[in-house]
């Protein structure tokens, strides 16, 4: 960490007054460079049930030796879709207020809207020059307007949507992989690309003056099932063993027996995805212990939602899988490294999630401006502080049928307690009848309140490598 002298701090503040119309000036007083990077890695679809730590089959290492550093997150919730949680992550807000609680699929127009503010936005805000997000962006693709460049970040890497060929980077039989606008034709492993490139990121800004934000959404281990042979067959691969064959697999060939990547099962191939994405994530927190950068960063990881069944993921023995409001679908793995705030070994019991993310950092940047927009998420600090962990009244909609508050949810018209019943085995809701009713009301309210359109156009039409019209 830079040592400032009192002629450079003087220095530094004649400098800001000067410079505060650019809005390339941290918006505290704080120097730019003693506040903490920040990065975060999501993963697509990465169940309960698919890391190490959690009992897994599944081999985790780096995610296993990561967390015992970290303070994770026991009660963690996700949308049960991808959009939708991006969504949220980014604004702090509900999914329903920003018109997208639905799947941006590639025929889909739509996106966030530029009116809402995003983290990279704030972040900008407040000194931190590069922004990048490298992997999925699925925010939309149908305007100019929706592209992370014209969102709050200064770099692109990666695909539009989801769905893309591991191996081809294709998508609706064409070309969804992208430097900053234009299209690239990169070789390779999708998450080999997206962790080499994080990688030559923090290469690249560790000595600014500015700190920096890295977004890092993996595609893995989402659909299709696709992994190099090298981490097959870390699972008992044998070539002289049938593949398995899914129509879903491929959803650009569904009629070719097309094999890139695929093992012997769903499940050996999914697993062997995960592990890829592991190995990535361990390169990604050694680069930042090389740079030297690791104890000031704010390193926190989760799950987009649940694992996908049919995909080869498991979320037991919680209920349920993505694209459903059971625990399963919503209850996410995540935890946060960061050593000033974060002790090793700490599990935060607390309700919290991917709404949360934007109210704690502008929590840890101290951020006095008010949001244009009202947040929904509450900062989770207090929690990693030790002042509070529990809050018993917190709540968090998972859907416009499904309400999470502390150890209760109400799900249509089951109440389960959650926090001790996990796998949602029984309702509840007629014993304890003026729980549920309360609960249910909130929901309702909420439900009622919403006033955000959900624009389900699904006009688009997927042009030549997934340019984004003007």
């Amino acid at each position: 960490m830079l040592k400032y002298t009192v002629f450079f701090v003087a220095m530094y503040a004649l400098f800001a007054l000067h410079s505060s119309s650019t809005g390339r000036i941290a918006s505290n007083t704080e120097p730019a460079r003693e506040k903490p990077n920040i990065v975060l890695i999501v993963a697509d679809d990465l169940g309960w049930n698919d890391v190490g730590y959690h009992g897994s089959d599944v081999l985790t290492p780096n995610l296993d030796a990561i967390v015992r550093q970290a303070a994770e997150f026991d009660r963690f919730y996700a949308y049960h879709g991808c959009t939708p949680t991006r969504a949220g992550l980014m604004t702090g807000r509900y999914p329903e207020r920003l018109g997208l609680s639905h799947i941006l699929y590639p025929t889909r127009k739509g996106g966030l809207s530029p009116d809402e503010q995003t983290l990279a936005e704030l972040l900008a805000d407040e000194g931190y020059e590069h922004r990048a997000c490298i992997g999925k962006w699925h925010l939309g693709h149908s305007d100019i307007k929706y592209h992370p460049l014209n969102q709050g970040f200064t770099f692109f890497y990666g695909c539009y949507g989801g769905l893309v060929d591991y191996f081809l980077h294709v998508n609706k039989g064409q070309l969804d992989w992208h430097r900053n606008f234009e299209p690239s034709y990169d070789k390779g492993y999708t998450t080999d690309l997206i962790t080499q490139e994080a990688m030559a990121f923090i290469d690249e800004k560790a000595d600014e003056e500015s700190p920096f934000f890295l977004y890092v959404p993996y595609n893995a281990p989402h659909g299709p099932l696709q992994a190099p042979h090298r981490y097959l067959s870390m699972y008992d691969f044998d070539v002289r063993k049938p593949i398995f064959s899914d129509s879903t697999v491929y959803p650009d060939a569904p009629k070719k027996r097309v094999h890139r990547g695929q093992g012997n099962s769903k499940r050996q191939t999914y697993a062997a995805m995960v592990t890829a994405m592991d190995d990535g994530i361990g390169q990604i927190f050694d680069k930042l212990k090389e740079s030297g950068e690791l104890e000031n960063t704010f390193f926190l990881f989760m799950s987009d939602n649940g694992g996908s069944i049919k995909f080869g993921g498991s979320n037991l023995p919680l209920r349920g899988e993505k694209g459903t409001c059971f625990e399963g679908g919503l209850r996410v793995p995540a935890f946060l490294y960061y050593p000033k705030l974060a002790q090793g070994g700490t599990v935060i019991d607390q309700v919290t999630g991917y709404i949360d993310i934007m109210a704690t950092i502008r929590d840890l940047l101290d951020v006095k401006a008010m949001p244009a927009n009202e947040l929904d998420g509450i900062s989770f600090l207090p929690a990693l502080k030790g002042h509070s962990k529990r809050h018993a009244e917190r709540m968090i909609f998972t859907g416009k049928h499904s309400v999470v508050r502390e150890d209760w949810k109400v799900l249509g018209k089951n109440l389960f307690q959650v926090g001790s019943d996990t796998t949602e085995a029984r309702n509840i809701a007629e014993s304890e009848a003026a729980l549920f009713e309360s609960l249910a009301d909130t929901l309702a309210t909420f439900s009622a309140a919403i006033k955000a359109p959900v624009n389900i156009d699904d006009g688009h039409k997927v042009p030549l490598e997934w340019k984004i019209p003007e």
